[in-house]
């Protein structure tokens, strides 16, 4: 993957900002030069443009790759996604800083599952990385260009098509919805699983132009067992004794829910006595209780 590929796309896509948090890592013991990285997390002033107009989507995600993710489109998509997310919930999707030339590749070996689909009038997959993949039991090519609505059946006692519809309205009008829970099905329609904590949000343009929807979901159940970065978690709570893995991912659990308290109330004028700050801070609770 060309470097300088990747650092034309950055440019493109980020340099409409007012500003953006670049780094440069340790100097290490060698001739190569320092690369920089970028830690997700820009400023939430865009650039002025018109809010609510549908940006131009990027080209098209090409398919039968077996790299699929290192394609240029690809690294635009992963781009908007990763913004798009800090911009929205105010945090970053990463916790270490992440080199350019890495972020398609983490994205796409993260251990949480991440989605998106594109802002038409019944949107279609952009983007499934490894982890969403497998979740939905689909390869590239049976996931990008689907309408995502697909995902989830509308037959049966409960209309989880119309449900998911529900969410994703309201995420479009609050910019995101954390720890959201839902019911989807297979690519092929023939298994269904449960999602137990997903955060949804808007993607957007640098100028503010709708892009799409993603989803980040960190915790599942699938065939009678849990999945995604919280399952580990709860798995090594089971057993005896807590390496420092575990330790740190719980610590990374508690700054998450405590970054949703701070944001309901300092961004979202929201008091204690509201309904969603209770159930935040009851949430951060309960991750603390786990770290103690």
């Amino acid at each position: 993957f060309d470097r300088r590929i990747c650092t034309h796309i950055v440019r493109m896509i980020i340099s409409p900002l007012r500003s953006i948090a670049v780094h440069r890592l340790p100097a290490r013991r060698s001739s190569r030069t320092a690369t920089p990285v970028v830690t997700v997390a820009a400023s939430k002033k865009g650039k002025k443009g018109k809010q609510g107009k549908q940006g131009k989507a990027p080209s098209a995600i090409p398919k039968s790759s077996p790299k699929p993710y290192l394609s240029a489109s690809v690294v635009m998509q992963n781009l908007l996604l990763i913004e798009s997310y800090f911009r929205k919930t105010g945090r970053p999707l990463f916790d270490q800083e992440v080199e350019i030339q890495n972020v398609a590749q983490l994205l796409w070996e993260a251990p949480f599952a991440l989605m998106s689909h594109d802002a038409s009038e019944d949107p279609k997959v952009t983007y499934a990385n490894k982890a969403g993949l497998a979740l939905f039991e689909a390869e590239w090519d049976e996931m990008i260009g689907v309408e995502s609505k697909n995902t989830a059946r509308e037959e049966g006692d409960v209309n989880h098509r119309e449900e998911r519809a529900a969410m994703l309205k309201e995420a479009l009008a609050k910019g995101y919805v954390d720890s959201y829970t839902g019911v989807r099905q297979t690519i092929k329609g023939d298994k269904e699983f449960k999602i137990l904590d997903a955060t949804i949000f808007s993607i957007e343009s640098p100028g503010g132009d709708a892009m799409g929807q993603g989803a980040v979901v960190r915790l599942w159940e699938k065939d009678g067992a849990q999945g995604g970065p919280l399952a580990v978690v709860e798995e090594a709570l089971a057993g005896e004794g807590q390496d420092p893995a575990v330790l740190e991912a719980l610590q990374a659990e508690v700054d998450r829910c405590a970054a949703i308290v701070r944001d309901l109330k300092e961004n979202q004028g929201l008091s204690n006595s509201d309904e969603a700050v209770q159930a935040a801070v009851a949430d951060l609770l309960a991750a603390k209780s786990k770290l103690a």
